[in-house]
């Protein structure tokens, strides 16, 4: 029996979560894979459709491999690499000073950043693109959910490492 609130809830939430079947299984491949699939998951689709909810259900995945994951929000971020960085590095749990791609690169095995809210991040896009995700070793996957469809520059200079899932309302 669970000690914790928080605990129960996540059980009632997993409980709860039906369908998205093709998308949990995609991930599921990609954490149990010796190179991922891809690097780069772009989840988007219009407010309200599950968005959240299956990175709650990719987090969970996480937990139950043993895969280190870390989870930024993007409405309590600033667009600005200083901040993401602050905040990754915090989520991480990284020592004061030390950048977040060291202590990705110190630690072992795959490893998940997933960015939620992603629109608010667009002014952020091309540096996390070109300047920051190519840091990060090739055993990173990194997440991210929000309404708007990835920039075209995601799908040609990134084509071979990134997947999309563009998820609708479920079926009642």
């Amino acid at each position: 029996m669970s000690s914790r609130l928080a605990d129960r809830l996540a059980a009632l939430r997993r409980q709860r979560f039906v369908g998205r079947d093709d998308e949990r299984t995609l991930f599921s491949e990609a954490l149990a894979s010796p190179q991922p699939p891809f690097n780069v998951l772009h989840v988007c689709g219009p407010g309200g459709v599950g968005k959240t909810t299956l990175l709650r259900e990719f987090m969970a995945a996480c937990e139950q491999s043993s895969v280190p994951a870390w989870y930024l929000d993007a409405r309590n971020l600033e667009p600005a690499p200083e901040a993401f960085l602050g905040a990754l590095g915090q989520a991480m749990g990284a020592p004061a000073g030390q950048s977040p791609v060291d202590a990705v690169t110190a630690r072992p095995g795959r490893q998940v950043v997933f960015v939620d809210t992603y629109e608010l991040l667009r002014p952020l896009d091309q540096w996390l693109r070109e300047e920051l995700l190519p840091q990060f070793p090739e055993r990173l996957v990194t997440v991210f959910a929000g309404r708007e469809t990835p920039v075209p520059a995601w799908r040609t200079e990134w084509q071979s490492l990134m997947r999309t899932i563009r998820t609708r309302p479920p079926c009642p």
